[in-house]
């Protein structure tokens, strides 16, 4: 033992040595590894980060988005389907535990003072915001996100409902109970906050300030806007999502969706256009 702990004592300073004659080239491989497995923990730390996404929903492996394909001059596929087809899925296919439309639609909001503005007092909150979303009143059972004040199955129920985020609470009404107060959204619909939800993780693109009832959608809109989006099966500017009953594969509810499709649509639809599922899981890596 003695002569091995000699031996490696008399290596380690022939390598300080030379280390020390071409110190140059010491530091430009010591630089050069520590670079390396820099940037190799980098890009771990990204793709950890990356797989995270969304990953916190309680049941998640059963949410599902539907795409839409659209087969005209080239396929192309998107994220989002028409209007009609959250409803027409809920009332009409079987295996789905239940359905939500994500229409983002920005918009101002103003905050409607309590008992009118006082004399001296503050004027109303307005903002340009950019998370509005309407949902439906399903929406707690596909997305299961945590309420601070509310009943998560009446919040939505009534017309003219809409829920808040903690931040956003904090910015229109500070430390006083939102649930009660007014909001005028687009200067064109009345909103009551009926709750108050958690803040959602970093990690999600599903972004949300405000979770308004869906129907309100067509009270800011122009009218002509509003009865193309209810009626038409074509445009697509509404991200939908379902949550499946428990065994259910996801091959033959596409079946269904795209069996509806074909009896509900005009013959464009019916020719050109197929919905497809995606898992939640996958929408983030695969968007």
């Amino acid at each position: 033992p003695y002569h091995r702990t000699e031996m490696l004592s008399n290596h380690l300073i022939l390598a300080l040595r030379y280390a020390w004659r071409k110190r140059r080239y010491t530091l430009l491989n010591v630089f050069g590894l520590a670079a390396g497995v820099s940037c190799c923990l980098l890009i771990g730390l990204y793709l950890l980060d990356e797989a995270r996404y969304d990953r916190f929903w309680p049941g998640g492996e059963r949410v599902f988005r539907i795409n839409q394909t659209n087969a005209f001059e080239e396929s192309r596929t998107a994220a989002t389907v028409a209007v009609r087809v959250g409803p027409a899925v809920a009332q009409g296919v079987t295996g789905i535990e239940a359905v939500t439309r994500w229409h983002l639609r920005p918009g101002s909001v103003r905050a409607e003072a309590s008992g009118g503005t006082p004399s001296g007092g503050q004027p109303p909150k307005l903002f340009q915001e950019t998370h509005v979303v309407l949902v439906d009143s399903a929406v707690f059972l596909v997305l299961p996100m945590k309420l601070l004040r509310g009943d998560a199955d009446r919040a939505l129920a009534a017309p003219g409902s809409a829920l808040v985020s903690e931040s956003t609470a904090r910015k229109y009404f500070g430390t006083a109970n939102p649930v009660g107060r007014r909001l005028r959204y687009e200067n064109r619909a009345d909103l009551t906050v009926t709750g108050v939800f958690a803040d959602l993780p970093r990690t999600t693109d599903l972004r949300a300030d405000f979770l308004v009832r869906f129907e309100t959608l067509f009270a800011v809109e122009a009218p002509g806007a509003a009865e193309f989006l209810r009626t038409d099966w074509l445009f697509n500017p509404t991200q939908t999502y379902v949550r499946l009953s428990p065994g259910t594969q996801p091959t033959p509810v596409e079946t269904r969706l795209n069996e509806i499709l074909r009896r509900s649509g005009d013959e464009r639809v019916a020719r050109h256009v197929r919905l497809g599922l995606q898992p939640l899981h996958d929408t983030h890596p695969h968007s």
